[in-house]
């Protein structure tokens, strides 16, 4: 299935399911497309996962290890894999149960500081037990080293000047990644990275707001547990969630956090989402955020390391 028109795709995956007895609906939902693994979304709360080309295959591969690693395991619903196909490029999945909705959370964590301490408390008792798992040597050996995002610092310094021509900023961003890869974390804190920790990866109970899912594991990887923290850090009443998180992580028995870590990662990937919009027109919305809002979490996030003053009206 390496045709991304959308009704090739639909018209190959209704074959590729015939045999598990899954039906693709008339007009599904469809995640990732033109990326190495596309989500369709079925019925009855079923997913199919579709790899394409060998680099989709890989991810595909590797994240069901994480997922069979992980299943019944955790505080919390994980995606249960129900299919293969014989050629290995297709999934079926069931979902994880509760209400997905981002933007809508985020804006909730922004003014209500109860409803941002008890959901980072979720999150924190959550990766606690993550962290905490052991996985078998051969899950190990496949998972990558490195979180897949940010990008390498080479690319990001190509991209950025062609998104802002600010030197002064270009230069902050400079020091913050140098001082990222100048950082050796300790062995120890190499563990099962879930590597996307955010309200956009999380199902809630849609009447007590209680958590209730964790999904898509592509992007997981053996590396610094710190690195699923870096999505929590808010400002404003939104601040809660990364302590109340940190306080749930350390009270469950998780080593301690150290912010400052978490801050030159979430430093990073700000800048990495800001060079991610090389192309990207600056009104446009690029992973959720205009120019402007890229500029302002970048600057925060630079200014929380010292590299620089925030600047929320760029």
């Amino acid at each position: 299935m390496d045709d991304d028109d959308v009704g090739a795709l639909l018209r190959d995956l209704a074959r590729a399911l015939a045999p598990a007895g899954a039906r693709v609906p008339a007009d599904p939902r469809v995640f990732g497309l033109g990326e190495p693994r596309r989500t369709i979304a079925l019925e009855d709360g079923l997913f199919a996962v579709v790899a394409r080309g060998a680099e989709g295959l890989a991810i595909v591969e590797r994240e069901r290890g994480v997922l069979a690693a992980v299943w019944g395991r955790l505080p919390v619903s994980t995606p249960e894999l129900l299919w293969v196909a014989e050629d290995r490029a297709v999934d079926l999945r069931r979902g994880v149960p509760g209400l997905v909705d981002p933007a809508a959370l985020f804006r909730r964590v922004g003014v209500d500081r109860g409803f941002a301490t008890a959901i980072g408390g979720e999150i924190g008792a959550l990766l606690a037990v993550f962290h905490g798992l052991e996985i078998d040597d051969a899950l190990a050996a496949s998972l990558p080293r490195r979180v897949s995002w940010p990008e390498p610092s080479p690319l990001l310094r190509e991209r950025l000047p062609r998104v802002i021509d600010d030197p002064p900023l270009l230069a902050a961003i400079d020091r913050a990644l140098e001082r990222l890869d100048a950082f050796d974390p300790p062995a120890a804190d190499r563990r099962l990275v879930h590597s996307d920790v955010g309200l956009h990866n999380l199902a809630i109970d849609p009447t007590s707001l209680r958590l209730r899912g964790i999904f898509d594991f592509a992007e997981a990887a053996l590396a610094d547990r710190h690195w699923d923290l870096r999505h929590l850090l808010w400002s404003g009443p939104a601040e809660a969630t990364f302590t109340a998180a940190v306080d749930a992580y350390e009270g469950a028995g998780g080593p301690p956090i150290e912010r400052a870590r978490v801050e030159l990662y979430q430093a990073a990937t700000a800048a990495g989402y800001l060079a991610y919009r090389d192309g990207v027109g600056p009104g446009r919305v690029g992973c959720g955020r205009t120019l402007a809002e890229d500029l302002a979490w970048t600057r925060q996030a630079l200014a929380a390391i010292g590299e620089g003053p925030p600047d929320a009206t760029a």
